[in-house]
């Protein structure tokens, strides 16, 4: 399992924040928090639409910063455009440099996201990490990852069935409303087949609570929903990583609508770890509904 070193590809299993300390390599860990910050913010190119998502986000763990970001999705009648930039930042800066950049499109069937394209490109000093993925009807077509996987013995095998009735990680991040208008906790009872080029699971999902959030544009209801992690292929069963994520119960992630769509995106993640709860926040978060054009403008 790459875990942060695929960075968004697994966004809740970074694998570095879950070992003991006294089992790593100090270089990987760099790099591997380094990917974590870089993929901690989304952007995209602005498309004609219903609905738009613009923020910004901070990254932190234990409460110290460590990677900020933005995030920006569009949405029409029946597509959407996603992409993410990010880069390290605050004392993680001493250690290692690097940024990260994610693009994603695909089209909307009613309220179900349906990507088309994938791709994913994590740069650190001494090298890249590059994913990219065709998909139609939530089966992966084509697929490029750079570097390839290294055949590991231990790795629970990733199938062709695993491929197929997926979602990427990064659209994983938006779901529908559910039952009613708002922050409705029937978005949260789900279960999201991810994919990312590397590993399958499942982030099964269920409600915890609904609260109140504020911050730079935007103030209004969060539906919580607990998140449990189920690794289902490419991943190592024995990694102290993969248990942990694997067992925990207090991994949680906050949705928010978007006005104009039948959707709710992620307004904040947070993820247990053995060096303390990482959080991935809004420090700027705007939503906004748009008018479709007419036909021929």
């Amino acid at each position: 399992m790459k875990g942060v070193a695929t960075v968004w590809q697994n966004p809740l299993v970074p694998d570095v924040l879950f070992r003991k300390v006294n089992n790593m390599k100090a270089k990987r860990a760099r790099r591997l928090l380094m990917a974590l910050a870089a993929i901690a913010a989304l952007s995209a190119s602005p498309v004609a639409a219903q609905g738009a998502l613009d923020a910004n986000y901070q990254l932190s763990i234990a409460g110290l910063p460590v990677g900020t970001g933005a995030w920006k999705i569009d949405f029409a009648d029946d597509s959407y455009a996603m992409a993410v930039t990010g880069k390290v930042s605050g004392l993680l800066q001493a250690i290692s440099t690097g940024d990260g950049t994610a693009a994603i499109r695909g089209g909307i069937a009613g309220s179900r996201l349906s990507p088309q394209s994938y791709m994913l490109n994590v740069r650190t000093r001494k090298k890249a990490d590059v994913v990219q993925m065709a998909l139609a009807n939530g089966a992966v077509r084509q697929i490029a990852i750079e570097p390839p996987p290294e055949p590991k013995a231990g790795i629970v095998p990733l199938t062709e069935a695993h491929k197929r009735g997926v979602i990427d990680p990064i659209s994983a991040a938006v779901v529908p409303r559910g039952n009613g208008d708002g922050a409705s906790p029937d978005a949260c009872q789900r279960t999201i087949p991810v994919f990312d080029g590397r590993q399958r699971y499942d982030l099964t999902m269920s409600y915890k609570r609904t609260e109140k959030v504020r911050t730079a544009g935007f103030e209004g209801n969060a539906v919580v929903c607990r998140v449990l992690y189920n690794p289902i292929g490419g991943y190592e069963p024995q990694k102290s990583g993969t248990k942990f994520l694997k067992e925990t119960k207090d991994i949680e992630m906050a949705f928010v609508p978007v006005p104009g769509t039948r959707f709710l995106a992620m307004y904040r993640i947070q993820i247990p770890t053995f060096f303390g709860v990482a959080v991935l926040e809004p420090t700027r978060f705007q939503v906004s509904a748009k008018t479709a054009r007419p036909v021929g403008q």
